[in-house]
């Protein structure tokens, strides 16, 4: 892991250590502990703390007999992850088929052209900025707060996923953005349909990621080694 500026705070440090769980860094049942993570990011214990109580309960922390340990993340960890969102986004679909506000539609129009202009600008932050904005507008759209809740639980792992794994610079940017499309008009039809050309969408997606991830973690411990 990289030192941190010094203007950092716990979201910085929780950023930090979820991307070093995801890229293999910090691999399963390490043990670890808030000194020890201060003083490989360069900070205090204070961001630490927050950062650490947070990761647990996203699920990549645990803390056992009085000690923190890396649960580590896996190509299951990945494969559950996406059926979760399915099961979430499928549900908040069914929740607003037929039902969509004037703005909630153009707000989901907006990121979907939002992400086809990233993905032709080679802008892949913009890419899965819109791409998790889209998703989330989903699920608020459905005006079921624990459903946004648990969502939102995973949107900063799934986002440190997209970023490091390189999916928006894979030959399948485009059927990733027409899947957005296809889904949204979809639901402005009131097709049903929608849920399962999600479910399917995030099943292809999930595969991907778990060559993806292999892949750079493979990259990333040669470059360590070389």
């Amino acid at each position: 892991m990289k030192a941190l500026n010094r203007n950092f705070l716990w979201q910085d440090a929780a950023a930090a250590i979820r991307g070093a769980i995801v890229a293999g860094e910090l691999k399963a049942d390490e043990r670890t502990s808030e000194a020890q993570l201060a003083e490989q990011l360069g900070v205090s214990r204070a961001p630490i703390r927050d950062a650490v109580h947070v990761l647990t309960y996203e699920g990549l922390l645990e803390q056992r007999n009085g000690a923190t340990h890396v649960v580590g993340y896996s190509d299951d960890d990945i494969r559950r992850l996406y059926r979760l969102r399915a099961c979430l986004e499928g549900f908040a679909i069914r929740q607003i088929l037929g039902r969509l506000s004037p703005d909630a539609v153009a707000e989901l129009r907006g990121y979907v052209r939002a992400m086809r202009q990233a993905a032709e600008a080679g802008d892949e932050a913009g890419c899965i900025g819109a791409d998790l904005s889209f998703h989330s507008a989903l699920c608020r759209a459905a005006d079921d707060r624990w459903l946004l809740g648990v969502w939102e639980t995973l949107a900063s792992t799934v986002e440190v996923t997209l970023s490091f794994t390189g999916i928006f610079e894979s030959p399948s940017l485009e059927v990733l953005v027409k899947s957005h499309e296809r889904v949204l008009d979809l639901i402005l039809r009131g097709d049903a349909a929608a849920v399962a050309q999600i479910e399917q969408q995030f099943e292809t997606d999930a595969n991907l990621l778990v060559e993806l991830l292999a892949a750079r973690r493979a990259d990333a411990a040669a470059a360590a080694t070389a």
